[in-house]
């Protein structure tokens, strides 16, 4: 039987996002898990260059088939890489 997929959201920091998304990445196990942090591209007229924004600014999505015991578990158990930086 297939585990069923949902997403977890976590809110963090603006300086905080890539360094989440990296040690989420890192350490969910291959084929359960997708992070992601939506952004859309705007132009504004008069200006030469498209830019890119944050869609939510600060959320930080997870689409995975773990529980959610074993995502709070994934997070805690790597925390330390979020406050050093590793």
């Amino acid at each position: 039987m297939a585990k069923e997929f949902r997403y977890c959201i976590f809110y963090t920091q603006d300086v905080e996002v890539h360094k989440l998304m990296r040690m989420i990445e890192k350490h969910i196990p291959e084929g359960h898990g997708e992070v992601f942090y939506p952004c859309m591209e705007y132009y504004k007229r008069g200006e030469k260059a498209v830019k890119v924004r944050a869609i939510f600014q600060g959320y930080v999505f997870l689409y995975t088939d773990l529980n959610i015991k074993e995502v709070h578990e994934l997070i805690q158990s790597h925390r330390r890489e979020l406050d050093t930086g590793i």
